[in-house]
């Protein structure tokens, strides 16, 4: 279920994480920490420590942002 390309990821020099879903077929998801409401990918969107990504309709990671320094 995970389309190529599927999604776009880019991490940033001052430590922030993003992804933009590309035209996927089966979507692309985030479920902040603390939550329950899964919420589809629109635009660029800013993920953070915690957060969950789902790529499709089982691939599920937890972002887990460390300082690279």
């Amino acid at each position: 279920s995970v389309s190529a390309p599927h999604l776009a990821v880019k991490a940033t020099s001052d430590g922030h994480f993003f992804v933009q879903d590309i035209f996927s077929e089966s979507g692309t998801y985030v479920t902040r920490s603390g939550e329950t409401r899964e919420e589809s990918v629109q635009g660029v969107v800013e993920l953070f420590h915690g957060d969950y990504l789902r790529i499709g309709k089982k691939i599920r990671y937890q972002i887990c942002l460390i300082d690279g320094n």
